[in-house]
C-alpha cells in the first residue's frame, strides 16, 4: 500500500479535530482518541447531508459556533445499537445478584435509569429480566424503569 494510500486527511490531523473530540467527550461521554477513521468517515456523511464539501468545513462550522451542526456531528458519533438480551452476561448478573437483593430491600421497588437505550430493546429485555426471575418487583407501582437517549431522533422512533 502507498503511503499516500495510508496517510491520514488534513480534517483528521488537524487542531480542530481535537476540538471535536472534546466537543462529544463533555457532551455525550464518547471517547473518541484514537478513532479518526470513525470521525472522519462518519462526519463526511454529515458534509454530504448537510451540502457542505469536506470534513474541514464541518469542523469549521461547529468551531464558529453552528449549534445544530454540531448537534448533528455529535450525534452521528452515536451507535445506535440495540438488540434484546445484548450482552447475557450483565442481565444474568442482574437476575441472579442484583435483583433478589432488591426486593429484600427498599420495600420492594425498583427505579433503573437506562442511558444510551437508542431504541429501547435493552430497556424491554430488562423489564423481561424481573417479570422473570423477581416477579415481585413486576407488581403495579413495583418498578420504574427510566429509558433515556442522546439522540432526539432514537427518542422520537422509539416513541412512536
Amino acid at each position: 500500500m502507498s503511503a499516500a494510500a495510508t496517510a491520514p486527511s488534513p480534517a483528521v490531523t488537524s487542531p480542530a479535530v481535537q476540538s471535536f473530540v472534546d466537543l462529544v467527550d463533555r457532551r455525550i461521554g464518547v471517547q473518541l482518541a484514537g478513532k479518526e477513521y470513525l470521525i472522519e468517515s462518519r462526519l463526511q456523511t454529515v458534509a454530504r447531508e448537510q451540502g457542505l464539501s469536506t470534513v474541514d468545513d464541518v469542523l469549521a462550522a461547529i468551531h464558529r459556533g453552528d449549534r445544530r451542526l454540531a448537534d448533528v456531528a455529535v450525534e452521528a458519533m452515536t451507535t445506535n445499537e440495540t438488540s434484546f438480551f445484548r450482552d447475557q452476561h450483565p442481565f444474568a448478573a442482574l437476575a441472579e445478584n442484583v435483583l433478589p437483593d432488591v426486593a429484600r430491600r427498599n420495600d420492594g421497588r425498583l427505579t433503573v435509569w437506562n442511558g444510551a437505550c437508542s431504541s429501547g430493546q435493552e430497556s424491554y429485555t430488562l423489564a423481561m429480566t424481573i417479570v422473570d426471575n423477581v416477579p415481585a418487583l413486576a407488581g403495579p407501582g413495583r418498578t420504574r424503569i427510566i429509558s433515556t437517549d442522546v439522540s432526539p431522533e432514537m427518542v422520537k422512533r422509539t416513541q412512536a
